[in-house]
């Protein structure tokens, strides 16, 4: 298992990215972990109504 202080390290290693490369994030009020969770759901979201919108003729 690995140890706290290996775990917070890459925790932050992933707050760094996300604050110096992901554009307009952090947007909300919320941890790495909790962004990094959000981010996909988001985009997954997006595709499945673009795919939608695709599929009744509105683009």
């Amino acid at each position: 298992m690995r140890e706290k202080a290996d775990l917070q390290e890459e925790i932050d290693k992933l707050a760094d990215y996300i604050f110096n490369e992901v554009p307009g994030e952090p947007s909300l009020s919320e941890g790495a972990v909790d962004t990094i969770i959000r981010l996909p759901r988001e985009a997954v979201a997006e595709i499945a109504r673009r795919e939608a919108a695709f599929h009744a003729g509105g683009l």
